[in-house]
């Protein structure tokens, strides 16, 4: 990978799901080693949506817009 990769492109590492599994617990565990692989090959990272309705926490989904003023 480090031989042909130019750019690596987060997926599912820097999704909300994944950084904020739950309301009150962060995680950023997955991301940061991405992260570290990323820059010990000196390979560029470029992100990608942070909140995608297909894989958003499921506690978030519940809240949907309560309380969002228009």
């Amino acid at each position: 990978m480090t031989r042909h990769c130019g750019i690596l492109t987060t997926d599912y590492q820097l999704k909300f799901k994944t950084l904020r599994p739950t309301e009150t617990r962060v995680d950023f565990g997955r991301s940061d080693r991405l992260i570290e692989f990323a820059r010990a090959h000196r390979i560029p990272v470029r992100g990608h949506t942070l909140i995608w309705n297909e894989n958003s926490p499921e506690w978030l989904t519940k809240i949907g817009t309560r309380g969002v003023q228009y």
